[in-house]
């Protein structure tokens, strides 16, 4: 299984949180501002494709994760412990082990949490969400 990490550390064994799904970290840059110009006494365009003329807009990752606790108190401290590293001011890093890529990035958006356990199941609580995080200045990977 893939090792995801928030600042080095690892989700799973830290925080209890199984990466299901991630979205959008390999994903096509989009360009950012004009690409061509298109001249009315000129055939075809201009394409603006020199190294000074490309710049990317932010890229947003997408993780779609699990986090589990032996007992409610467990998922909650635990959900608790990510929460307070993700809002946290200042940039993080998050490597996505199956791409064996690092960005950094910040928490952009809250996260609804849906139980998958009832409260109180024998066996410990388990509960879904997903992680909105921005590459502010994504990497030409």
């Amino acid at each position: 299984m893939a090792q995801y990490r928030l600042d080095g550390s690892n989700l799973k064994t830290t925080y209890g949180v199984k990466v299901l799904e991630s979205d959008g970290n390999i994903d096509f840059l989009k360009r950012k501002g004009k690409t061509s110009e298109n001249w009315l006494d000129e055939d075809g365009e201009q394409a603006y494709v020199l190294d000074n003329d490309i710049y990317f807009e932010p890229r947003d990752i997408i993780l779609t994760c699990q986090i589990r606790g032996s007992s409610n108190s467990a998922m909650i401290t635990s959900l608790n412990s990510l929460k307070a590293v993700l809002e946290s001011p200042g940039l993080h890093t998050i490597y996505i082990g199956t791409t064996g890529l690092t960005h950094t990035v910040y928490f952009k958006d809250g996260g609804r949490i849906t139980r998958a356990t009832k409260w109180g199941a024998d066996g410990g609580m388990k509960a879904n969400f997903r992680l909105i995080l921005r590459e502010p200045e994504p990497a030409r990977q």
